[in-house]
């Protein structure tokens, strides 16, 4: 006998070493009891090491659209637990509780405990039937119990005596409040992700949907073609985010990207916790994206898929005036997904495939020389001084000005003659933004994804997955392929995962997950064949790098020439995840403990150095054709004299880099926690944990692999050689304890009041985690001429740096250090940390909709930083510079540490609507303030005194409101109108879905060229005058403030002003999209999209020029996020 019971429920929930590269050779002791040689490097190869390559619609809207939840600290699998009692409320001790996934079949049983409490954790995220049964008791059966990535949800149930052949069948709907966990969190179904707009449909941008998050800006490294979004979370920056796939690290420490963006028609659920972790997640200050990929079922279902953009459907953009022509615009992005049962109820199946084909155009806007310029003739322009640096000082002081401001062409350099042929013309009036043109881009994509699933028994399950992506890149540069800054990328990356579950015993249960990830980009110039040799460049010291392609050409002012300082770049990164976990259930405790290591092993050939480059580097500033103690810089003079100095070959700095072999880097991360969930009573649940994060000291794989640069003795440590250890002197912080407390109070059935505290450890990207001592001598020699800054000419246009002879001793300390650029990691030196804390109230106002307010709030300690140490006050120049003073050293010396702070407090709040009726929606809204003393791993602009660097944090929005929805048409059959007839058949099964977003602008820093300074090693800030006054102008001559607020310093001091003093606009945005589906067959339905990004086509304008000395400060002259329209045709079966 079966009784329906329809219901809403509230609760729930002695030898020698050998290294050689070409002809270079090193041989050293492997006990350091001798010293060895690194000689000057010889005409030869460079060797770049590497490892191998190696249904009904609305059911399932209603169970699936996003909504908030209760993360239950489970990176891949979902908690199920509730209370089970008999009619009169006592307590039912030893009730079977099975959970059952119904599109599977797989099923999980365990027993109540003596107060009558159940757990099952490690479920897979999914739709379940529980049941309960007891002899005596009539069996109890809940249907359609949603359980999401990292959720817990509570069923309970109340029993009735009778027998177990009887069953009571319960109807209710999900819970809608998060009423057992302290976390700031959210979630999204896969509905969800494929059917609102997502731009370029990387799941990632959903981020920008949830409260404290700042808009998601997808990245443009060459390294990152699958596009990391980047974001900032509760005033945390964007490295303090961690993106999990599968339970497995999916992050590049090293290039600071997501290593795998899984297709959106592969994704299960995305989770996003924000606030106040679990004590199982960690390596993170910020958001915790959790990602679950999609599995088989007892059906075989799958899709196909096509989406399409190209020029016709993109608008212009505003600074692409009618003259010029739209840039190019095709987007294809293509597959298929299918999934089923390899046997039922047993193994399942999934594979997905997409190719994402990405070939554009973008209009830039750039600086060049104008016609009189190039036969240098500088009269008539408004504020410039040329002085000629052949006379007077070579300090700068003396100069007479070159007469008329004109340049004889007697004194063109012969390497600049060569050049001045292959620059484009403007083709735009004026001095500065004289030059529009489209550039362009290409990046092509194939990926695949597979997964399997098995259930050995109720006890035990395993999936294993393994993804594949192939890219190809292209980015073209404003000066053409010659002696542009033009690069390709040809890049693989590969994951791997594995996930076990065992139930030991109905109160113990295990997990054990494995991860592999590998991250292969390769990255170089476009054209390379105009060399250094065929510009009259002699180089000393040729290698295949320093021969293949031209020397780097920086002219303040304009976009660089050559191929960049950061090219080559062969990338092997190779990262290794073991996790395991236990789970037990005592009484009314809930006890979670569990290890996670990491190893890292980053290789990366890139030469770079201190962005010097390996075929060379020719800095060409204002100083050089500038009187030390004369005029001002004018508007024009950052131009202006760079490309005067450029003209008569007189280089600030000069520069170089070699490396002889690939640096390695090696570094362990162990983690582990516990955390125990004590149900205190039925209306107040604590969560309590503690975290523990050790990061050993990142390593070179081989003495000699790394350096370090001891500022109090100018001496240079090479590790593993020695008293030197591997580690170069750089201490372990064993001191990273994270507590964790939270608690959630149910105020009645309809209210719940959260609150937590917690601590979260995390590491910064790029050399933070490694490639900052390895990328130094004597793997790499940084060459360093003069510093940027001191009106001194300092080396020669016409030939590279000498590459140096270094003897290093037994001892592996080199003192004095050579004066070449170096990096320097405290001896002491701790990882940063993130104090979160929140309290929220949350409210059910009817049976699908629930809003929430609460006050969340973060500080940073101990965050990442690049400091100059070798920067001089004001005034002083050269000779002012502190480690000159000391040792005569003038080279370039930045510290990595860690050291500064940062805070951040907000209100926010969410209103959420359960899809019901035909309609879903979420509005989340922010008022927050950030503050910190720079931002996103910062340098400093006054590099003496970080507290004059204290203000509003880069990327600070004071208001952020985000609005998604979802609606479906009133119209056809099971709907409210039109349930027949002809028009029925045209209205129905119409779906429009949207998000809008309108946030505040970002800071400005109003900052002034620091040549008049002479300051070398810091830059400088613009004097503030009065309060400033906004003027709201747009675009080319319109100014967005009042420019007489600020003016430039004068000569020999710092400017007055504080850290971005200004605000820029804010933006508005809505991107909808409307579908249609079509039955084909009883299984099989065709869906038509359109899409439209920025339906209303409003700019988002860009943030005013914040240089005092440029032509265009206070003017808004660049713009984004012009409309595109997207056409889609989706088969679903």
């Amino acid at each position: 006998m079966t009784r329906m019971i329809w219901g809403l429920t509230r609760r729930g929930g002695g030898g020698y070493i050998f290294l050689s590269s070409g002809t270079q050779k090193w041989k050293f002791p492997a006990n350091a009891g001798a010293g060895f040689r690194a000689g000057a490097p010889r005409t030869g190869g460079y060797e770049m090491r590497s490892f191998p390559r190696a249904s009904a619609l609305t059911m399932t809207l209603t169970l699936s659209w996003c909504c908030a939840s209760t993360a239950w600290a489970q990176a891949v699998t979902s908690t199920l637990l509730g209370t089970v009692t008999d009619s009169s409320g006592a307590v039912v001790p030893n009730a079977a509780v099975t959970a059952t996934e119904t599109r599977t079949g797989v099923s999980k049983r365990v027993l109540t405990t003596a107060e009558g409490n159940y757990t099952i954790p490690y479920l897979t995220p999914g739709i379940y039937r529980v049941e309960v049964e007891i002899t005596g008791f009539k069996k109890f059966s809940r249907d359609n119990v949603e359980l999401k990535i990292a959720s817990a949800i509570r069923v309970d149930a109340q029993l009735e005596p009778g027998s177990v052949a009887e069953t009571i069948e319960v109807k209710a709907e999900s819970p809608l409040l998060q009423t057992d966990r302290a976390e700031v969190a959210r979630s999204f179904a896969s509905e969800a992700i494929r059917e609102l707009p997502l731009a370029n449909r990387n799941f990632q941008t959903l981020v920008g949907l949830v409260a404290g998050v700042t808009p998601p800006t997808p990245g443009t490294s060459l390294e990152d073609p699958q596009g990391t979004n980047y974001y900032q979370t509760n005033g945390q920056w964007n490295s303090a985010n961690n993106t999990q796939v599968d339970g497995i690290d999916n992050n590049d420490p090293f290039i600071g990207v997501t290593i795998h963006i899984p297709p959106a028609e592969a994704i299960q659920e995305v989770n996003i916790t924000t606030s106040n972790y679990n004590a199982e997640f960690g390596r993170a200050g910020g958001a915790v994206l959790n990602v679950v990929t999609r599995g088989g079922t007892n059906q075989l279902h799958g899709s196909l898929f096509e989406f399409l953009r190209n020029t016709h459907l993109r608008a212009r953009n505003m600074f692409n005036v009618t003259g010029q022509p739209k840039p190019a615009f095709n987007r294809n992005q293509f597959g298929g997904t299918a999934g089923g049962p390899v046997k039922r109820d047993k193994t399942f199946f999934f594979v997905s495939y997409q190719g994402t084909y990405l070939h554009q155009a973008t209009t830039q806007t750039q600086t060049l020389p104008v016609s009189s310029w190039r036969q240098g003739d500088f009269a008539g322009v408004p504020g410039l001084n040329l002085f000629d640096p052949a006379t007077g000082n070579r300090d700068g002081t003396g100069r007479t000005p070159f007469a008329g401001n004109q340049i004889p062409r007697s004194r063109f350099h012969p390497v600049s003659t060569k050049l001045l042929p292959y620059l484009p013309s403007p083709n735009l009036p004026g001095f500065q933004n004289n030059f529009v043109t489209n550039v362009g881009f290409q990046n092509d994509a194939k990926g695949a994804d597979t997964r399997l699933d098995h259930n050995f028994s109720q006890k035990a399950s395993i999936f294993l997955k393994y993804s594949f992506v192939k890219y190809d890149l292209i980015n073209e540069a404003a000066l053409g392929r010659k002696i542009g800054e033009g690069v390709m990328n040809d890049q693989q990356t590969h994951t791997a995962s594995l996930n076990f579950n065992y139930t030991l015993n109905p109160s113990l249960f295990t997990e054990v997950r494995f991860g592999y990830n590998r991250y292969n980009p390769v990255v170089n110039g476009i054209d390379m064949s105009l060399k250094n040799s065929d510009l009259g460049i002699r180089n000393p010291n040729p290698d295949e790098i320093s021969e293949g392609g031209m020397a780097r050409i920086e002219i303040s002012g304009m976009q660089g020439m050559g191929t960049p300082v950061t090219r080559p770049l062969v990338n092997a990164d190779n990262i290794f995840n073991w996790v395991n976990n236990w789970n037990k259930v005592v009484s009314r405790h809930t006890v979670k403990w569990g290890v996670d290591i990491r190893r890292l092993r980053l290789d990366r050939f890139q030469p770079q150095g201190l962005n010097l480059g390996p075929r060379g580097l020719f800095n060409f500033n204002p100083g050089t054709t500038a009187l030390r103690g004369g005029p001002a810089l004018g508007a024009f003079g950052t131009f202006g004299n760079s490309f005067a100095a450029f003209l008569i070959g007189a280089p600030d700095r000069t520069g170089r880099t070699y490396m002889p072999i690939t640096p390695t880097n090696r570094q362990t991360n162990f983690f582990a926690f516990v955390h125990d969930t004590y149900q205190v009573s039925k209306n107040l649940t604590l969560d309590i944990g503690l975290r523990y994060e050790l990061y050993t000291t990142v390593k070179p794989r081989y003495a000699g692999g790394a350096s370090n640069y001891d500022p109090a003795t100018n001496s240079l440590l090479v590790a593993g050689i020695g008293e030197i250890g591997l580690s170069t002197n750089v201490d372990v912080d064993p001191n990273n304890f994270a507590p964790r407390f939270g608690f959630s109070y149910r105020m009645g059935q309809k209210s719940v009041l959260r609150g937590g505290y917690g601590i979260s450890y995390y590491t910064g990207r790029y050399g933070f985690t490694g490639g900052t001592l390895s990328t130094q001598f004597p793997v790499l020699y940084n060459i360093q001429i003069g510093v940027t800054g001191d009106f001194v000419v300092d080396g020669s246009f016409d030939t590279l740096p000498v590459v140096p002879i270094i003897e290093i001793p037994s001892s592996g300390r080199i003192s004095p250090a050579p004066n070449q650029a170096f990096f320097v990691i405290p001896k002491n030196n701790r990882y940063p940390y993130v104090q979160s804390f929140n309290l929220t109230y949350q409210r059910e106002l009817g049976r699908s909709v629930t809003w929430d307010v609460g006050y969340v709030g973060s500080l940073g300690r101990k965050l990442q930083y690049n400091r100059e140490l070798n920067a001089a006050a004001p005034g002083t120049g050269t000779a002012g510079m502190p480690l000159n003073q000391r040792f005569g050293r003038t080279a370039s010396t930045q510290e990595r540490g860690h050291g500064i702070n940062n805070n951040y407090n907000s209100l926010q709040t969410n209103l959420n609507k359960r899809f019901a009726n035909g309609l879903a929606f979420t509005v989340a809204y922010t008022f927050s303030k950030a503050l910190d003393v720079g931002s996103d791993q910062p340098g400093f602009v006054n590099n003496l005194n970080l507290a004059a660097n204290y203000g509003l944090a880069n990327f600070d929005r004071k208001h952020m409101l985000n609005v998604s929805h979802l609606y479906e048409l009133p119209f056809g059959p099971g709907k409210t109108y039109l349930k027949e007839g002809p028009l029925s058949w045209i209205l129905r099964k119409w779906q429009l879905n949207g998000i809008f977003r309108a946030v505040s602008g970002t800071p400005v820093d109003i900052v002034a060229d620091a040549t008049p300074c002479n300051c070398p090693g810091n830059g400088n800030r613009a004097d503030f005058l009065t309060p400033v006054q906004y003027l709201y102008g747009r675009g080319p001559g319109q100014f967005w403030f009042d420019r007489s607020s600020f003016a430039a310093p004068s000569a020999n001091r710092w400017g007055t002003g504080g850290r971005n003093v200004v605000r820029g606009p804010g933006f508005t945005n809505y991107d909808f999209s409307v579908f249609r589906s079509f039955a084909v067959r009883e299984r099989m339905k065709l869906e038509f999209r359109s899409e439209f990004y920025n339906l209303t086509n409003t700019p988002r304008w860009g943030n005013p020029a914040g240089n005092v000395n440029s032509g265009t400060f206070a003017q808004i002259i660049s713009a984004s996020g012009e409309r595109e329209i997207q056409f889609a045709l989706r088969l679903l079966f």
